[in-house]
């Protein structure tokens, strides 16, 4: 998992060090983005920037990486997100995989969970209602369109904070 604010990337072992270091040394709210296509995480990021999103966000590039961040945020080596942003088709675990570890962890099953993926089909929009996402949307075809998802991804941590962040 990597951690970036703004335009930094940094590998999951930094990120987990530096928290290690400073438990307070993000606060802003984290944004978990479990994403495998750079760029398909860039627009994610333009998204939330294009709407003014100030948060932290945190990079998980593959299925099994996404569960190593979750055990590690259940061990309290790692802070918890505020919104979870998963692909479904993902190297070594799938997104549903992913999502089921989520749902069982005891820092994480609450906390909002976005499936940001190509798939249309109705057996995983079944199956990821079944898991417990919270949304389910189809990755937009034009920028346009993609740009407009930073809505939803603020209206989600603005309901899980309490209040509308700048």
């Amino acid at each position: 998992m990597n951690r970036v604010p703004a335009g930094e990337q940094r590998s999951f072992s930094q990120c987990r060090t530096q928290q290690l270091e400073s438990r307070n040394a993000f606060p802003k709210p984290l944004v978990l983005i479990v994403e495998d296509n750079p760029p398909d995480l860039l627009l994610v990021r333009e998204a939330l920037r294009e709407h003014s999103v100030n948060c932290e966000v945190a990079v998980a590039v593959d299925g099994d990486e996404a569960a190593d961040a979750i055990d590690q945020i259940d061990a309290e080596a790692m802070p918890v997100p505020e919104l979870i942003i998963l692909d479904l088709n993902l190297p070594k675990r799938s997104g549903h995989e992913v999502l089921g570890h989520i749902r069982d962890s005891v820092q994480c099953a609450n906390k909002p969970v976005i499936i940001l993926t190509s798939s249309d089909a109705p057996k995983d929009r079944e199956e990821a209602a079944r898991l417990g996402a919270t949304l389910y949307i189809q990755k937009p075809s034009n920028l346009e369109d993609f740009m407009k998802i930073g809505a939803e991804f603020k209206r989600l941590l603005s309901r899980t904070n309490g209040r509308e962040r700048q």
